[in-house]
């Protein structure tokens, strides 16, 4: 997935108001959009990474990887099923 990717906010957040996710903000809605997006492929925690902080010129918060495990997190508490693959990514579970 490249960095370049642009998410329309009002598609992603019809997306998930579709899946039953009610309470999110931009993180939660990118990092679900991007993994729903390409439910058959594992997305990188870098390719997450860059499509949440890559239009910011400082390039994101230095925890930024931190900050999508605890938007999967938070996702998986709202009931999406995500996998994990250590040291690959992530999966939205069929």
């Amino acid at each position: 997935m490249s960095a370049h990717v642009k998410l329309d906010r009002i598609g992603t957040r019809a997306f998930l108001r579709a899946l039953g996710v009610r309470r999110y903000n931009d993180t939660l809605g990118t990092v679900m959009f991007a993994l729903a997006a390409r439910p058959d492929r594992i997305t990188s925690n870098e390719d997450l990474v860059n499509l949440v902080y890559g239009d910011r010129e400082d390039g994101g918060p230095e925890d930024a990887a931190k900050n999508i495990q605890i938007a999967i997190l938070r996702l998986r508490r709202r009931g999406a099923k995500i996998r994990t693959y250590w040291s690959r990514g992530y999966q939205l579970a069929a």
